[in-house]
């Protein structure tokens, strides 16, 4: 089973999503797509936290729908207060 790692950055201009793309066969070497957001671009911040199970955050910025899932519960309510205050 291959584990797939997400990682978002909380800066000052804006909020960085690293997300995993291509396979592990395909390089010996990670591959990842970036994007940055300006938080004046997101223009919604749901949390979707299931009593079993990791949780979800999702962005909604420029017309689209970024979801980004596998978080504990604390730390979603915790990334979506940091960008409601920024």
């Amino acid at each position: 089973m291959t584990h797939t790692r997400h990682s978002i950055f909380f800066s000052s201009p804006c909020l960085t999503l690293r997300h995993p793309c291509g396979s592990a066969k395909a390089s010996a070497l990670p591959h990842h797509n970036t994007d940055f957001i300006p938080y004046e671009a997101l223009s919604s911040v749901m949390i979707h936290t299931p009593i079993a199970g990791f949780s979800t955050i999702i962005f909604h910025a420029y017309g689209r729908e970024i979801r980004v899932h596998g978080f504990l519960q604390c730390d979603v309510r915790e990334m979506k207060r940091l960008v409601e205050e920024s």
